[in-house]
């Protein structure tokens, strides 16, 4: 019981303690590299791309994965960035290394620096969104369609109503949702805060995520 990881949620370690161990003994199999397209993180990686040289950590697995708003899903990489990715920023926006920094302050300063985000979304989406380029910009995958993530999957969820509904039916309980309130999540104002040639770039190159499910209108 599997969850696929698209970006922001690494549960599946949760939901099935065994999985990352079954990682693990894939890459040491391979004396810790992954030889593929793209080189990220062997969970980052689609199912559909791991290589058919290793064991395949999902056989015999039932697997789901959940489905992000397009938009919010980049604005919510950028935030992640701004406290976990500052190499990206860094070499995007072409900053001093003591421009960007962990305490809270600076954090919270680029989280809300909306010009800053719109121009790193500018440069990153296009670059990233493509498997042969998903490393570029320290990115790891994160910006890959989500679509490419779906492909072979047992089950796709479009919220995180539908993700607790279906852990729950299946008896699992993940502490991380009980504190997501669905009906605020992914509702950020997007018309505000991404410049439109910023959403017209979203749209673009991830036309086939919006297509996965129906509450995902295009702006």
């Amino acid at each position: 019981f599997v969850w696929i990881y698209i970006s922001g949620d690494a549960l599946q370690a949760k939901v099935d303690p065994s999985f990352m161990d079954r990682y693990r003994d894939a890459i040491g199999r391979s004396h810790n590299r992954i030889v593929t397209e793209p080189a990220c993180t062997p969970y980052h990686i689609p199912p559909q791309w791991f290589p058919s040289s290793l064991p395949n950590p999902y056989e015999d697995a039932t697997t789901f994965t959940a489905v992000r708003n397009p938009y919010s899903r980049a604005i919510a990489d950028y935030k992640w960035s701004c406290w976990a990715n500052h190499a990206s920023l860094r070499e995007v926006l072409q900053l001093e290394q003591s421009s960007v920094s962990s305490n809270s302050e600076s954090v919270q300063a680029c989280q809300n620096d909306v010009a800053q985000m719109n121009t790193w979304l500018r440069e990153v989406i296009p670059v990233g969104s493509s498997r042969y380029s998903a490393t570029k910009f320290n990115t790891d995958c994160h910006f890959l369609p989500q679509a490419v993530y779906t492909v072979g999957v047992d089950h796709v969820l479009c919220s995180v109503r539908e993700l607790s509904s279906f852990l729950l039916e299946r008896g699992v309980e993940v502490d991380v949702l009980k504190d997501v309130q669905p009906e605020v999540y992914d509702q950020e104002d997007h018309n505000t805060m991404l410049d439109r040639d910023v959403i017209a770039i979203i749209n673009k190159y991830y036309a086939a995520d919006f297509r996965l499910c129906k509450q995902f209108a295009m702006i």
